[in-house]
């Protein structure tokens, strides 16, 4: 069944959808071909979900009764966060969102580390449209994050200053290294079910330096490698919150 979020000057209203962009009714008529009487699901960005049937289709406006309101279950029990070095190449960071989208992950923060060769991102627009068909696709029931870049230097600052703050809260702080003994299966065998919030780091084409792994040390973060194969950078971020899902069952 196809799935469609909705945002203005659509919406979605007590008994009906109602579509009136120029985007979404071109899809519908022209693409889809779709006829009255057929059954959609949309999606407010909320968690919430309505399974609709087609009442009228036009080429000025489409409407939808709401058959049945009901909540996703698709998210994630618990806040899964990546933060991704932001890549030499752009494609591959597209496709660390599209597949992140798919396994599950909550947010996306790009990485500005001591190796990266680039310290920004091209085409907003184009990587939140990404983030958007990748979570119809996937049937999530709501669009992950995408924030602005940070530096690493800032994000651990971040982390010190929060556990201060908030010393109860229940962040698990994850940094991906090929030297590091503890591999991730030991890391998440100990990982308790009251967790709030998962965050991983990975680094770039080079990886972490030295300094940066002993400063994520001093600030509680847990490091651990994916065992004796070299991961890209684009891998070991979906590879690692796709292993952390299916153990714990988030």
């Amino acid at each position: 069944m196809h799935r469609f979020f909705i945002f203005e000057p659509d919406k979605i209203e007590i008994n009906r959808v109602i579509i009136v962009s120029n985007e979404l009714i071109h899809q519908f008529c022209n693409v889809l071909k779709f006829h009255t009487g057929e059954q959609i699901l949309f999606l407010d960005n909320t968690g919430n979900e309505y399974l609709c049937a087609i009442e009228n289709i036009s080429k000025k406006e489409i409407i939808a009764n709401v058959i049945e309101k009901r909540e996703n279950r698709a998210e994630p029990k618990i806040k899964i966060c990546l933060y991704q070095a932001i890549l030499k190449n752009p494609e591959k960071f597209e496709s660390v969102l599209q597949k992140g989208v798919e396994v599950g992950i909550c947010e996306f923060i790009p990485l500005i580390t001591d190796r990266v060769e680039r310290e920004s991102l091209n085409k907003l627009p184009r990587l939140k449209k990404i983030l958007k068909e990748s979570a119809e696709q996937s049937g999530r029931g709501i669009i992950p994050i995408l924030h602005e870049p940070v530096t690493f230097k800032n994000e651990i600052a971040a982390v010190r200053n929060c556990a201060a703050q908030f010393p109860n809260k229940k962040i698990v702080h994850l940094l991906a290294h090929t030297n590091e003994k503890k591999s991730l299966k030991e890391i998440v065998g100990n990982l308790t079910q009251n967790i709030e919030q998962i965050n991983i780091y990975i680094g770039p084409e080079g990886g972490f330096t030295d300094k940066e792994v002993l400063s994520a040390k001093d600030a509680g973060f847990k490091i651990f490698n994916l065992g004796p194969r070299i991961l890209r950078s684009e891998t070991a971020g979906i590879i690692t919150s796709s292993f952390i899902i299916i153990q714990n069952q988030f």
